[in-house]
């Protein structure tokens, strides 16, 4: 499944004859700035970012179902706002519309990271079996992850780099399904 970066088209290749079909109906917002994962059920879930939709308030999540190719906003948000509204402090004139990335867990859950021009990211942790959200810990110090990157470990735990939006330092934190395991010492600088 590739998307348009810019649009909500979306499209699936078939690897024996590789051609290219049109699929993803029902698109709430563009795919702009949004990272997809793909669920141990073969749905993709996506955080909305509001491109063209702007809603200070907004937390819509969605799911794509490949049986059907479309898709749905199947309701309840992601409880806490993950994307870059920028609602506290100038509204969408200041905001980045990112959202950071989003982890599945060997258990099933995903992890998903936020961004915040205003202050701190949210997190956010999506249980694929039940289909419910819980919030998980903010980064502190006005931390997020705007285009960063995160990665799943061995264990399980999540390793990811936060920083004020677009600027240094960068810090890493590693998150073990419960809270954050604060800050580790960064790697050395390849020179």
């Amino acid at each position: 499944m590739q998307a348009n970066c810019c649009t909500d088209q979306a499209a699936l290749l078939n690897a024996n004859t590789l051609t290219w079909t049109p699929t993803g109906t029902n698109k709430f917002d563009s795919n702009f700035e949004e990272g997809w994962t793909l669920l141990p059920n073969k749905k993709v879930l996506t955080v909305d970012t509001y491109i063209g939709r702007y809603d200070p308030t907004g937390m819509n999540f969605e799911l794509y179902n490949p049986a059907s190719g479309k898709w749905t906003s199947p309701g309840g948000g992601t409880l806490v706002q993950l994307w870059d509204s920028g609602a506290n402090c100038g509204g969408q004139f200041v905001a980045s519309f990112e959202v950071g990335p989003a982890v599945l867990r060997p258990d099933g859950t995903v992890f998903a990271t936020g961004d915040n021009t205003c202050g701190a990211g949210h997190t956010a942790i999506y249980n694929s079996n039940t289909g419910v959200w819980a919030p998980g810990p903010d980064f502190p110090d006005s931390l997020n992850i705007a285009d960063g990157p995160a990665a799943l470990e061995p264990n399980g735990n999540v390793l990811m780099m936060a920083s004020p939006i677009y600027n240094a330092p960068s810090t890493f934190f590693e998150w073990d399904g419960y809270q954050s395991n604060g800050d580790l010492p960064s790697p050395p600088r390849i020179t």
